[in-house]
């Protein structure tokens, strides 16, 4: 069995994020409590697109595939997620700001902090309806 990644968020029976504040499900935990995010909006949403953004950046296996197998589809799979290159420099400089990624010589080849690591397991622990095709663009 699977460990469960919320266990450390969990108060008997309920879940709350790390200033003792209650939340109704796994989602209002990262969105919210941890995050610090607003509830409005679609934040089911934008926490589907923030696992794929934090996933992109952790895809290691460039050894397994071969750097040109891997990079054909890093970039394919880049443009899907981000859309304009102007929009993917925008979310990896506040993915840098918030913590989440850290970036060396430059914040294109960044990598996942600890935190961006863990959000990105509790975000892949959520089960995310996903949009039909038509919806994402």
């Amino acid at each position: 069995m699977k460990a469960d990644p919320f266990a450390q968020y969990r108060k008997d029976g309920e879940l709350a994020d790390p200033d003792g504040c209650y939340c109704k499900d796994e989602l209002e935990l990262v969105h919210g409590g941890l995050l610090k995010f607003c509830g409005c909006g679609a934040p089911e949403d934008a926490m589907r697109f923030l696992r794929d953004m934090l996933a992109h950046i952790a895809d290691d296996r460039r050894e397994a595939m071969g750097f040109d197998a891997w990079y054909k589809e890093w970039t394919a799979k880049e443009s899907a997620i981000y859309g304009p290159p102007a929009a993917r420099w925008l979310f990896l400089y506040l993915l840098d700001t918030a913590g989440l990624a850290e970036h060396g010589s430059s914040v294109n080849s960044c990598w996942l902090t600890d935190k961006g690591k863990h959000i990105l397991e509790l975000l892949r622990a959520i089960e995310f309806e996903e949009p039909a095709a038509e919806e994402t663009r």
